[in-house]
């Protein structure tokens, strides 16, 4: 290509050079850097507006191509500023308008234009080199500043990694600098109110309060754990009670440069914490540059109560709780939080958070088989209601109702439609979100589930709990190795425990052998009484019912839950003469509690009460019942569609088999409708290979066939039984 095509890349630079643009340039950028950090430091001191130091980095930005179109058009002269000459040669004639090599005006110094770049020589002697056109160089320069504008305003504009980067922010644990051990609660209560008040910017991706507690009396440092929560910015300090007085030293880094970007110590009386925790929250947002919102800045100025004992007893409270999920005597601590936040309640009746969190609390508490009581029911159901009285139309009392309305009442339907519609009022809030997630789940709509869950898990990736229930929602839809990655990650994190989860794969690929050694290596670890649940399914996987009884008798089992599935066990090996008088025992609070309440998860037992005892008619109506009534229904929805249900009515029906045998017909027959569907058929091959209560009815011919088909879909789902994670990160 020739110069005269402007295209010398080389003569275009030289043009800059010349025109001083690149110095220009230059200057000027050192000096909006300098602004930039002026602003920086002087907007939030200042108590400005948040879009006041992004106005200051626009303005910057497009002040560069202002800068160079400038320079490229003026020169500064001794004469003052003058417009840029055209380029003349070093003997002073201006360069051809073709853009030619100069040539020689010498007689005895012949010219060389040998091609684009090279140089001519004066009739000095001098070297004056070949420019491109004004024309070519102008279309060059006009490139390279719309090239700057577009980077620019993507930076600054687009959906890129650094704005993630700006709202992605930790809260570790306050150091508790108090003489007084007992005011710990006072520290962890700061720190999930800090954090609390900072998920109230919506701008912001703050990470929960479970893999925050990870890092109690941590040694790693700031960088290393920024790096395991995915986030940029952490907020470290200390919390320190005098009297009525608390101190609260805190500072904000940048983890990825170990910039500290302000430090301040805030000391305010009890009564004033709560106008001490927005301040803060609003720091924190204008140190990273997240715009508060109107919406944001009304949820940082609502103040819960008014009475700093109530408040105390509430940070007790959630002390306490926090605890509880840290593990270790959950229920001991798990008690203390539901009577500190009682205690909270009884000072301010009109406490509108404490009665949602108490409701919340006891919901998934009990749940969870953790003080499972009539007292702790009735207690959740009067606080609901008392929190509907004060506000029906807060978020977090709304939020509490999803809570009785997921865990009590059974219906995930509902559930999922108002945590639908509370999206928008509960951005990036935890709870809302693996509500959201385990609903999708209990709906079968498993895709969404996933992606849900993973939303909320980047709120809180230390959580073991939901990085559980992503492994098993995947492991519901066959993709085990899927659940294997998933497994990787938990551990890598080390929140997983690599034994348990193996087996749990293990049993999922149906390979009894492996199960059974990992079980030997987790309990040469933990303990005997340890994971009973798991050596109880171990029992019936492998045919060893008395082994699996025997679990059951253990000292550290829970009464109900042993007697519910002492009940099942024995059922199944057709015992009728053991499991008829606990059945007896038992069957007058199973009625009480279905007639107060009749969901799936009161049903259940009470039919199986009813085999136990020989009536076994009224067990299959009961069931039948179930099935027989329109879905969705009103107390459970599908998870799985109705083919859950009916599988697990199929599942208790069968249990009915040393006194009537002829149940079998009719769990072959919704076995078959099982089969027939589209959706993730909750039967598997597997599951009917390695449940070994199905032995009575293993050799009959229906039976080998429903295998066959059931192993056959297993592999058009794309079902792969071959283990590729052996329990390492």
């Amino acid at each position: 290509m020739s110069a005269a095509s402007g295209g010398d890349p080389g003569g275009f630079f030289e043009e800059l050079k010349r025109r001083r643009v690149v110095r220009a340039v230059a200057w000027y950028a050192a000096i909006a850097f300098l602004v930039m950090q002026a602003a920086e430091l002087v907007v939030p001191g200042l108590g400005l507006p948040e879009w006041t130091f992004r106005a200051v980095v626009v303005v910057a930005v497009l002040g560069i191509p202002v800068a160079a179109v400038l320079s490229w058009v003026f020169d500064w002269t001794p004469e003052g500023v003058r417009k840029t000459e055209a380029v003349r040669d070093m003997a002073g004639g201006p360069v051809a308008a073709s853009g030619a090599p100069p040539v020689s005006t010498g007689p005895t110094e012949p010219a060389h234009a040998s091609g684009d770049g090279v140089p001519g020589y004066s009739a000095s002697g001098a070297v004056a080199w070949a420019r491109p056109t004004t024309t070519a160089s102008r279309l060059a320069f006009g490139a390279l500043m719309i090239a700057v504008i577009v980077i620019g305003g993507w930076r600054l504009f687009g959906p890129g990694e650094a704005l993630a980067d700006v709202a992605a922010i930790a809260v570790l644990p306050l150091d508790n600098l108090s003489a007084n051990p007992d005011d710990e609660f006072l520290a962890l209560g700061l720190t999930h109110e800090i954090l609390t008040q900072l998920h109230s910017v919506s701008a912001m991706r703050v990470t929960s309060n479970q893999s925050m507690m990870q890092y109690q009396d941590t040694e790693k440092s700031i960088r290393t754990i920024a790096e395991e929560l995915g986030v940029r910015y952490v907020v470290e300090g200390s919390a320190q009670a005098q009297g009525d007085r608390v101190r609260i030293n805190l500072q904000l880094i940048d983890a990825t440069t170990d910039a500290h970007l302000w430090a301040d110590t805030f000391e305010r009386s009890r009564n004033d914490l709560f106008a001490v925790q927005a301040e803060i929250a609003e720091r924190v947002a204008r140190s990273v540059h997240a715009e508060l919102q109107p919406d944001d800045r009304r949820r940082l100025e609502v103040q819960p109560t008014q009475n700093a004992d109530a408040y105390a007893w509430f940070l007790r409270a959630r002390a306490h709780a926090l605890e509880g999920w840290r593990g270790g005597d959950r229920g001991a601590a798990w008690t203390l939080a539901t009577e500190a936040y009682q205690r909270a309640i009884e000072i301010d009746p009109e406490y509108l958070l404490a009665h949602a969190e108490l409701v919340m609390h006891l919901e998934k508490t009990m749940w969870l088989g953790v003080s499972r009581t009539d007292q702790n029911r009735r207690l959740a159901l009067a606080s609901l209601e008392r929190a509907r009285e004060l506000d029906p139309e807060a978020p977090k009392t709304r939020l509490a109702a999803v809570h009785k309305t997921y865990f009590y009442d059974n219906h995930w339907t509902n559930a999922a439609e108002e945590l639908e519609r509370l999206e928008a009022l509960l951005p990036a809030d935890f709870d809302h979100l693996w509500m959201l997630g385990f609903s999708y789940r209990r709906l079968a709509r498993f895709e969404e589930a996933v992606a849900t869950l993973e939303r909320a898990l980047t709120l809180d990736p230390l959580n073991e709990l939901l990085n559980t229930e992503i492994r098993q929602t995947n492991l519901r839809m066959r993709r085990y190795h899927a659940a294997e990655d998933i497994a990787r990650r938990a551990v890598r994190a080390g929140v997983a425990d690599p034994l348990h989860w193996q087996i749990d794969l293990a049993v999922a690929r149906g390979d009894v052998a492996a199960e059974r050694r990992l079980m030997d290596q987790l309990l040469a670890e933990d303990g005997e009484d340890s994971h009973l649940l798991s050596q109880w399914w171990l029992g019936i996987h492998s045919a060893d019912f008395q082994a699996a009884l025997a679990v059951l008798d253990r000292e550290s089992a829970d009464e109900e839950w042993a007697n519910g599935l002492r009940i099942v066990t024995l059922l199944m090996i057709g015992d009728t003469a053991r499991v008829r008088p606990i059945a007896e025992r038992l069957l007058p609070t199973l009625q009480a509690r279905f007639d107060e309440n009749p969901t799936w998860g009161n049903r259940r037992p009470l039919a199986h009460a009813y085999f136990a005892v020989g009536r076994v008619d009224e067990g299959r109506a009961l069931l039948r019942e179930f099935l027989d009534r329109p879905w969705p229904q009103p107390d459970i929805d599908r998870w799985a569609g109705p083919n859950r249900f009916l599988f697990e009515v199929a599942r208790s029906v069968g249990l009915a088999w040393a006194y009537d045998a002829s149940v079998f017909d009719e769990v072959f027959d919704m076995w078959e409708t099982l089969l027939e569907m589209d959706e993730y058929p909750y039967i598997g091959g597997n599951e009917l290979r390695t449940n070994r209560s199905w032995d009575p009815a293993r050799e009959l011919p229906r039976f080998r066939r429903i295998q066959t088909r059931a192993d056959s879909i297993d592999r058009a789902l794309g079902w792969d039984p071959t283990p590729t994670w052996d329990g390492s990160p």
